[in-house]
């Protein structure tokens, strides 16, 4: 079960694991810009806007992760219960939001939109690295830290779908799943829990708008009709086009209107046709490496706490 309690002396600061994160982090802004440069032009007359917002952003993750590095675990634990409660008002507040391209998923705040499911996934995983930190002993025994856990999770879900975003919805099950798993759930009770799961997958793919369902029979193969079949289609195709080596930096072609949400949903489809099959497998060497990273020093943690969030962390990413 991965040893998480495993006691031994780790570094204050991981060299590895932050030039990773400056690597994937500053690599991105020419990427983006590249995937942008045209929807920037033809929606706010800037070629440059979404890569000016994401210097901005990127400037503020980097004071983020100088102020977490220096954050007392012992303080984010106290307050675990105060992050998820911020987090699920937040989720509350875009509930009452107008809808934006059919899901009320965003807040605005001073011209910018957050999504407050990227703030609810990290709650949760501090909420569960404390409770299943104090439930060791009682998760090898019986059901009830599982139920626990299940009820926290299921009404984070249960805000998730009414927005409705079935990808976040997702991960947060799946993130929660392995956080149980790796604080020491006996393996039986591992498949009886998997169980439960794909019975609740297929309850959820019913009662899921008809639009996410058709996301998901488009990926089947299930749906071939031109309208449902765009997006994928796309995408495809810039994938196939970048072959294994790339048409080169700028100058792909599927950006320029035909893949939506080129610099966001679809900025993977870009490198592939830009940096070709060689470029696809470096991106994800890296976040491999980032993952890996992560999961090792879950695995040197002294605390279970400690190990807990940082596998909970290495989990959503990966």
């Amino acid at each position: 079960m991965l040893q998480l309690l495993r006691r031994c002396s780790r570094p204050p600061f991981d060299p590895l694991l932050f030039t990773l994160t400056c690597v994937l982090a500053l690599a991105g802004i020419p990427l983006l810009y590249s995937a942008s440069y045209a929807e920037g032009l033809a929606l706010h007359g800037d070629p440059q806007y979404f890569v000016i917002r994401q210097v901005a952003f990127a400037g503020v993750g980097f004071a983020g992760l100088v102020a977490a590095a220096k954050l007392d675990l012992a303080w984010l634990r106290k307050r675990n219960r105060f992050f998820l409660g911020a987090a699920v008002a937040l989720l509350f507040v875009c509930l009452s939001h107008d809808a934006l391209n059919g899901a009320r998923r965003w807040i605005s705040v001073g011209g910018f939109t957050i999504q407050p499911s990227e703030f609810a996934k990290l709650a949760l995983i501090i909420y569960l690295a404390s409770y299943l930190a104090k439930a060791r002993e009682w998760i090898l025994e019986g059901w009830t830290p599982v139920v626990h856990v299940a009820l926290v999770t299921g009404g984070v879900a249960l805000l998730l779908l009414l927005q409705p975003h079935l990808s976040a919805l997702l991960l947060v099950v799946g993130v929660a799943t392995a956080m149980v798993v790796l604080a020491g759930l006996p393996w039986g009770r591992v498949f009886s829990l998997g169980c439960v799961l794909l019975v609740a997958g297929g309850l959820l793919f019913k009662v899921a708008p008809a639009e996410q369902q058709n996301r998901v029979k488009v990926w089947l193969g299930l749906i071939e009709s031109e309208e449902e079949a765009y997006h994928q289609k796309q995408s495809l195709l810039a994938i196939e086009r970048g072959g294994a080596l790339g048409v080169g930096f700028c100058e792909g072609r599927q950006k320029l209107r035909y893949l939506p949400a080129s610099h966001t949903d679809f900025v993977f489809s870009c490198i592939a046709e830009e940096f070709g099959f060689l470029g696809v497998v470096v991106v994800l060497c890296c976040f491999a490496a980032l993952v890996i990273r992560c999961y090792d020093i879950a695995h040197m943690c002294g605390s279970q706490f400690g190990s807990l969030l940082c596998s909970g962390t290495a989990t959503l990413l990966a």
